[in-house]
């Protein structure tokens, strides 16, 4: 019977320990990734990868909240601030709305030249899109768009 308990005891060990590497990796993942965002080589990439963990562990969805504020605080001449406002659209991050207010008329213009028929599409105000909504899924459903 001792021997039945230790070997259970020593499989819950082992089990913790691998858990606990995976959690470390993942957190590790999310600090990475988050830091290839601000650098223009990587930025698109890594959006999609912390899109990707924030659906799949909280802990990556928390560091979101906490980080992103301070890259769209940065305003959208910085690198990764159309990116880091597209996650927080994405994902749904109300807690990072404040910070996305403050930005809300801020054109992409710096991102290329837009043409007179651009300037009116929502898309061009990531800021706004990000706090109001996608105009198209507005359009799509059964509201009717002003």
């Amino acid at each position: 019977m001792t021997k039945i308990k230790f070997t259970i005891l020593l499989l819950i060990c082992w089990f913790a320990a691998v858990f606990a590497q995976a959690f470390t990796q993942r957190s590790g993942e999310t600090e990475s990734a988050f830091g290839a965002l601000q650098v223009r080589e990587t930025t698109d990439r890594a959006m999609e990868q912390l899109r990707k963990l924030a659906t799949t562990n909280p802990d990556s969805r928390k560091y979101l909240i906490t980080h992103l504020p301070g890259v769209i605080d940065a305003g959208p001449t910085s690198v990764g601030w159309k990116n880091a406002v597209h996650l927080a659209r994405d994902l749904h991050l109300a807690e990072v709305a404040p910070v996305l207010a403050k930005w809300i008329g801020a054109k992409m213009e710096s991102y290329g030249p837009v043409s007179t028929s651009m300037r009116r599409r929502v898309e061009n105000y990531p800021a706004g899109e990000s706090i109001g909504g996608d105009r198209r899924s507005c359009c799509s459903s059964a509201r009717r768009c002003a």
